[in-house]
């Protein structure tokens, strides 16, 4: 229905009527929110519009209400991986100003694949600061944007914190990033989303370790892209990744099982995520690696509500999550 602009005042006359002013009418357009029209009981007749989601979150952050900030960008799907990385951000920034350096750091991780690391890095240079460094650089390596430099500077804080096994172990296996068979799983997956193989494309990154699957689909440049083709599908495999019940040999068993009967070998995949999974247990044998959901949550920004069922899962099953998760 058309909508009233601005207020009015009804005036009784004289007589005992009432004088009704003429008001300014409009038509709702694509671009007009949610709106009501109150009449007080002063007689003002006073229209009311919702503000824009990001003029919500900018007030927000005025108040220093980062959590709620990134729960409203997240639950509006015109905010953009970009947007919501840089709340984090925001709210990273916050926190090292305060002084409390590991929930900044925390906050920092969230920024992975948008945030310059360097930008990070120069902030936790100093000694007090070097294990917190270790995760965030740990983390830039296990997504696979680790570059040479980042790898050296790793070895050189496993070095000043005494840990000379991790810091051999990173020199035999050279920088994470150059990881031929995940670079090559990488590239085999991408091409199959391209050309609309979803199935396909799950199925392969079934077959693929831990570690490698979570590096695939948390990928910004993948990641959102094989969501988009199989939400719920995609949103399976991360919770397999999150509970620990993620295993390519599990998977391929049960696929040749079901084969053999005559079945369907989708179930080389876990089960697509649904309503009612939060009360269904984990699948047993699992390669017992648990990756943090927040990994994965950017790839979910067009998806809020399957993100909110997946959230509600991970907690119903223990999951780990961070602080702005739980």
């Amino acid at each position: 229905p058309p909508q009233a602009s601005g207020s009015a005042n009804y005036r009784s006359g004289p007589d005992g009527a009432v004088s009704v002013p003429r008001l300014k009418f409009r038509h709702p357009t694509a671009s007009v929110r949610s709106s009501a029209i109150v009449l007080t009981s002063g007689g003002s007749l006073v229209a009311l519009s919702e503000r824009p989601t990001s003029n919500k979150i900018a007030l927000l952050v005025q108040k220093n209400l980062y959590t709620a900030a990134i729960s409203m960008a997240y639950a509006d799907p015109s905010q953009s991986a970009a947007d919501i990385a840089e709340l984090y951000r925001q709210y990273a920034e916050h926190l090292y100003d305060r002084g409390d350096f590991a929930a900044a750091m925390e906050q920092y991780i969230s920024t992975i694949g948008n945030l310059e690391p360097g930008h990070v890095v120069l902030r936790y240079l100093d000694s007090a600061k070097v294990p917190l460094l270790v995760q965030y650089l740990a983390e830039l390596r296990d997504r696979g944007v680790a570059t040479r430099e980042h790898d050296e500077l790793l070895k050189t804080c496993y070095a000043k914190l005494g840990d000379t096994e991790r810091a051999d172990a990173l020199t035999s296996s050279g920088p994470a990033a150059s990881d031929r068979s995940d670079r090559e799983a990488f590239g085999e997956v991408q091409v199959l989303v391209n050309d609309n193989k979803s199935k396909e494309a799950l199925a392969l990154l079934c077959s693929l370790d831990p570690g490698a699957a979570a590096k695939c689909i948390s990928s910004p440049s993948l990641g959102p892209d094989i969501v988009h083709a199989a939400p719920r599908e995609a949103a399976g495999i991360v919770l397999a990744l999150c509970d620990g019940s993620f295993s390519p040999t599990n998977l391929a068993a049960a696929a040749g099982g079901d084969a053999a009967a005559g079945g369907d070998s989708s179930s080389s995949m876990p089960p697509p995520l649904v309503e009612g999974s939060a009360k269904a247990s984990a699948t047993s044998g699992g390669s017992g690696k648990r990756f943090n959901l927040r990994r994965f949550t950017d790839c979910f920004v067009e998806q809020p509500k399957l993100l909110r069922l997946l959230l509600a899962t991970c907690r119903e099953r223990k999951c780990h999550l961070s602080a702005d998760l739980k």
